[in-house]
């Protein structure tokens, strides 16, 4: 237990203070950025029949932004080093648009999952902040705590709050 909270406490809540492009900016592709989220278990990442990343560990990021638009097929997150398929995504079409977290996680029962999450980046108030919180733990339903009190109520896997 103390090792799944330890992943949600580490990985899940994330903080995003964003703030949007300038005024009248164009985005040409979208920002799409693939998180590991899972303890303790390097992975390969395989798309169209080839290694894309190798070695990946937990806690890191990669950036997927220039194949934005792009189907990529046979999408599959591998063991480091072997070919078992820990997530199998068949073919994925990446958005041309937007800002996206995309997260190899562990779904309440403990099973490899990928979620895909819509960043806010919309402009906000000089002195204010965003908060999002995401659960991708292996764990039922939490109660996310802050100062003492609830913050967010029964967050379910893999769902996420806004503050």
């Amino acid at each position: 237990m103390r090792r799944v909270l330890g992943a949600f406490a580490s990985v899940v809540m994330l903080a995003v203070l964003a703030s949007a492009s300038p005024a009248g900016a164009q985005t040409t592709r979208a920002t799409i950025t693939l998180l590991h989220g899972i303890p303790a278990t390097p992975v390969d990442v395989e798309a169209n029949g080839a290694n894309v990343f190798t070695n990946f560990q937990f806690g890191q990021t990669q950036d997927l932004s220039s194949l934005s638009g792009q189907t990529l097929t046979n999408l599959r997150v591998k063991a480091a080093g072997t070919s078992t398929v820990a997530i199998d995504a068949g073919n994925v079409a990446l958005p041309s648009s937007g800002n996206y977290t995309v997260l190899a996680h562990l779904d309440a029962a403990g099973t490899p999952k990928l979620a895909v999450f819509n960043n806010d980046v919309a402009k906000i108030e000089a002195g204010k902040g965003r908060l999002t919180v995401r659960h991708a733990a292996a764990a039922p339903a939490v109660d996310v705590r802050a100062n003492g009190s609830v913050a967010f109520a029964n967050l379910v896997n893999p769902n996420e709050a806004k503050a």
